[in-house]
């Protein structure tokens, strides 16, 4: 499959899809007209032409069918509007171009976050704080050092990259807890949210 739609569909949508009538098989919703038909077929199961009071029981159990229905028609015009184009979204939106054009959504990339490395000395080398490095939090989030790390000899601070392992916009978390020791590193932290994905 060729991989033709991006992550960002808003400017396909908007230039080719504006013009499309909104489709005739998603019901417009009306509580009271659901309402007033269940009524009327109630009655018509009664003998005598009985008026619907506000406090009679059989009024609320009618409220109430007509409410359920109308949140089952909502569902449903949801579903319909799901399988076209010019509607659906997120998941509902890879599987309709998918099926219709056999053309897939690019994950797009990672956030990222800038992090601060600091030692508990100051050493007389260069410490290398190795690219690919596993950093993670008490939420299991995991994020890879993007690029190496070199904190050079007679300094104590140098900053770096992480790269959030998944594909997602931005995430408020931080991950400061380094899987493989380093010696001389006692303090990692992260400088800012996870963004840019």
């Amino acid at each position: 499959m060729s991989e033709l739609l991006s992550a960002n569909d808003s400017y396909f949508k908007q230039s080719f899809l504006k013009d499309i009538p909104y489709p005739q098989i998603i019901e417009e919703l009306d509580y009271e007209k659901l309402l007033k038909a269940y009524e009327e077929l109630f009655k018509s199961f009664l003998k005598d032409n009985v008026e619907l009071l506000e406090s009679d029981p059989f009024k609320a159990i009618l409220e109430a069918l007509a409410y359920r229905e109308m949140i089952i028609r909502a569902r449903i015009n949801e579903s319909i509007k799901a399988t076209y184009l010019h509607y659906a979204k997120g998941s509902d939106l890879d599987n309709v171009v998918a099926n219709g054009y056999l053309i897939q959504r690019l994950k797009g990339v990672k956030p990222t976050a800038k992090v601060e490395f600091e030692l508990n000395t100051l050493l007389t080398y260069d410490v290398i704080i190795p690219k690919g490095a596993i950093f993670s939090n008490e939420k299991a989030d995991l994020a890879t050092l993007k690029e190496e790390v070199v904190i050079k000899k007679g300094q104590s601070k140098a900053q770096g990259i992480l790269e959030l392992n998944e594909f997602i916009q931005s995430k408020e978390s931080k991950t400061e807890f380094l899987q493989t020791p380093l010696p001389f590193v006692a303090k990692i932290k992260q400088l800012e949210f996870f963004k840019g994905g």
